[in-house]
């Protein structure tokens, strides 16, 4: 059939007038196909524009249009009367079906002539048609709302088979037309009666989102997953461009978006996936840069202020129905972002009381409701990405890091990730900020040219959250061996001090699985477990830590000796000492970075990689006891990276020492 462009436009003028003689007419072809006296409806949808909420105005009335925003709340499915059959109630006569329009419409007058009653009527359910019925609150997106101005919400009814299509916290699109609906007053508001619902940003779909795949979309998701090692460090390259450096900071905010594996056991207790971060910094260091860029980025996410949000604005709150005067629940933050992200921003701002609300949301992730006659059990399934700004202002190296942020243990213990960011002068890191900050200023989006592009890098995530790795036998015992190396580190710790708890054996799995996910892996190996215990070492422990504790053997300490005197390894005695953190990492970074630029070779001998060290530093060394010093610090550091943080492999070499 041809295409009949006036057709299509009278559909667009008169939609509302049309539609009942739209669904008679595919009734009918439904029975002449199939012989089957079916109730049909027709729903449009795919619309080349989308309007805005405040964009509706009273010239819209009656036309077909689509408007898009953020459900907010939705009622129960109830039934609702289409067309009533009426029995008049003074002398039993039947009418006909009354077409009801937006109220409860009687008729005018009974059809027995004689009788003429005009307000005594019984409906007959038995003959009357009902339909589905559910009214959802839509508010316009955070991105749409001009300066200065308040959020607006417009009421969608939805019927028949478009309820429970899109829940609070979805992005979602209606298809329908904009009706005046009667006040009790007599005056009139505007709601929009949808044929069709579209939501965005559910993970639960991800059938749908593998079949919706195109072919070159399809290719370059594998070629992507092939990359092998280098698609994690493109993939971390390509979160917030504009933001320089924090590379740290970004693989957790990229380790955040791919999330763990949610599971639930036998009992049907659910096991957290979601992964939780909190970044404490000094100011102005692209805290809530990050946090605006995570918002923009998922279709699901939620930005707040901890400072300006109350416990019932970020779990739920109920409140009572203007027209039904029925109490609902009423959906916060936390719930708005389930199956996202929320971004809380001044989390350090929150009240002590508010804080306590979200214990439950962050763990279980789930929200519990005892008020006004509903007690509910609601999901929240959902990351929490949090900024906090130190105490005194700026972060006090000298202090723990719950001495330096304002929050009590049991919420510290629920963030997977603490990562520091601190704002310590230097040259080549202000020079090289700096001229970042001034390229993106003068050249706006050509400034920065990540690997891949926002939509691609959305994809992959979307893609790779589809799959569920599973803990290979030796990444299961480098787990348990991690573990109990950070419990051992964590003994003697003072009250102040944040402590190793099962939470972050249960972060480590969280993590490696999400670093399985990032390279397209089904099975998480020990180079995941690996990247996950450094990760953690790096953001919590790395600030517990202004020294490294170490172990020395006398072969470290002492001059090296003929092989034919050297002890046994079991009679070696081992002493505590503490290596300053500035040195312990410098010997860290200059020797990691060396082992890279021989990546392709069988490695290096220690006796090399010691003697390239002490070469490296020979300006800073005037004496020999400063030579001697240097010696030893750069072989305790390599024992610890080896036997310690497993960062290092020692290769046994078969062929004799010279």
């Amino acid at each position: 059939m041809a295409f009949d462009e006036r057709a299509a436009q009278a559909l667009i003028e008169n939609y509302l007038r049309l539609d009942p003689y739209l669904s008679r007419a595919a009734q009918r072809v439904v029975q002449r196909e199939t012989s089957v006296d079916a109730k049909v409806s027709v729903a449009v949808f795919g619309l080349p524009s989308v309007h805005r909420v405040r964009e509706l105005r009273a010239d819209k009335i009656g036309t077909l249009a689509c408007v898009a925003g953020t459900v907010t709340r939705t009622t129960e499915v109830r039934p609702e009367l289409i067309a009533g059959a009426f029995r008049c109630a003074e002398c039993g006569t039947e009418s006909g079906a009354v077409a009801q329009q937006f109220r409860f419409t009687e008729p005018a007058v009974c059809e027995n002539s004689v009788c003429q009653n005009r307000t005594a009527w019984t409906l007959d359910v038995a003959r009357s048609e009902f339909a589905d019925w559910q009214r959802v609150r839509v508010q316009e997106n955070a991105a749409e709302i001009p300066a200065g101005s308040m959020p607006r919400t417009l009421d969608v009814i939805v019927r028949g088979a478009a309820v429970e299509r899109a829940k609070p916290g979805d992005r979602a699109r209606f298809t329908g037309s904009l009706v005046a609906l009667p006040e009790p007053d007599g005056g009139h508001r505007l709601a929009f009666l949808a044929c069709h619902a579209d939501a965005d940003g559910r993970d639960d779909e991800g059938d749908a989102f593998l079949a919706g795949l195109t072919r070159d979309e399809r290719e370059e998701l594998a070629a992507m997953a092939a990359g092998g090692a280098d698609v994690y460090a493109r993939l971390v390259a390509s979160v917030a461009p504009t933001v320089f450096g924090h590379d740290e900071l970004k693989r957790g905010v990229l380790l955040q978006l791919l999330g763990g594996v949610h599971k639930r056991t036998r009992e049907g207790m659910r096991l957290r996936g979601d992964i939780n971060v909190c970044i404490v910094g000094d100011p102005s260091t692209s805290k809530s840069q990050l946090l605006k860029y995570v918002a923009g980025f998922l279709p699901r996410a939620v930005f707040t202020s901890g400072k300006a949000s109350s416990a019932a604005g970020l779990t739920a709150s109920v409140v009572r129905d203007d027209e039904t005067g029925d109490f609902t629940i009423e959906a916060g933050a936390l719930m708005l972002a389930d199956h996202g992200v929320c971004c809380i921003d001044e989390f350090d701002k929150m009240d002590l009381k508010d804080q306590v609300a979200i214990h439950e949301a962050m763990e279980q992730q789930t929200i519990t409701i005892a008020k006004a006659g509903i007690h509910a059990t609601l999901n929240a399934r959902t990351a929490i990405l949090a900024a906090a700004n130190p105490v005194g202002g700026r972060y006090d190296r000298r202090l723990t890091l719950r001495q330096n942020v304002a929050m009590s243990p049991p919420i510290m213990s629920r963030f997977d990730l603490f990562f520091v960011v601190l704002d310590d002068a230097n040259d080549t890191t202000d020079y090289n900020t700096a001229r970042h900050i001034v390229a993106v200023h003068q050249l706006r989006d050509s400034a920065v040219a990540p690997p891949y592009a926002p939509a691609t890098l959305r994809r992959y995530i979307r893609y790779a959250r589809t799959l569920s790795p599973v803990l290979a036998e030796d990444a299961a015992r480098l787990l348990w061996e991690s573990y109990r190396n950070l419990r051992q580190d964590d003994v003697g710790a003072g009250k102040n001090a944040y402590r190793i708890t099962v939470r972050q054996l249960e972060s480590l799995i969280r993590l490696s699985e999400a670093l399985a996910r990032a390279h397209c892996a089904e099975v998480v190996t020990t180079r995941h477990v690996r990247e996950a215990v450094r990760l953690l070492r790096r953001s919590i422990v790395h600030v517990e830590m202004d020294d490294v504790d170490v172990y020395e053997d006398d072969e470290v300490v002492e001059e090296e000796e003929p092989a034919a005197a050297a002890v046994e390894p079991a009679a070696a005695e081992q002493r505590k000492v503490s290596v300053r953190r500035e040195d312990f990492d410098r010997v860290r970074s200059m020797l990691v970075l060396r082992l890279r630029e021989d990546e392709e070779s069988e490695g290096l001998r220690q006796a090399d990689l010691v003697d390239w060290y002490l070469a490296q530093r020979e300006d800073a060394m005037q004496t020999e006891e400063d030579f001697v010093a240097e010696q030893r610090l750069v072989k305790t550091v390599l024992k610890y990276l080896v036997s310690v943080e497993g960062c290092l492999i020692a290769l046994k070499n078969a062929e004799p020492s010279e």
